[in-house]
């Protein structure tokens, strides 16, 4: 026990893996991320550098689904594109032109 100690936040997992290792295959990215703290509701999480090295990979602009492999998992609806209603849950934000979600 280390009283009055102040951890940092940080991921404590954090891991991501493809379904697909066929080159120009449609594909889901696997991302499983833990914390050491509980995150607000309305932090914002950015994943970047999606794309890839030939640049090859173009995607529209706006909203995605987000789903998980194991059909009993429903983390992924803890997740939202924007603030607000429930229409966004399950959903991320995509931006092509920095290849950020």
């Amino acid at each position: 026990s280390e009283p009055l100690r102040v951890r940092a936040p940080e991921f404590l997992v954090r891991k991501m893996g493809q379904l697909d290792a066929t080159p120009g295959a449609n594909n889901s990215l696997c991302i499983t991320l833990r914390s050491n703290i509980d995150l607000n509701p309305d932090s914002v999480l950015s994943l970047s550098s999606l794309g890839p090295v030939d640049g090859s990979f173009s995607a529209n602009n706006g909203e995605i689904q987000l789903h998980s492999i194991n059909p009993a998992d429903k983390h992924f609806l803890s997740f939202a594109a924007y603030s607000g209603g429930p229409e966004s849950l399950g959903r991320g934000l995509w931006d092509d032109s920095g290849k950020i979600l």
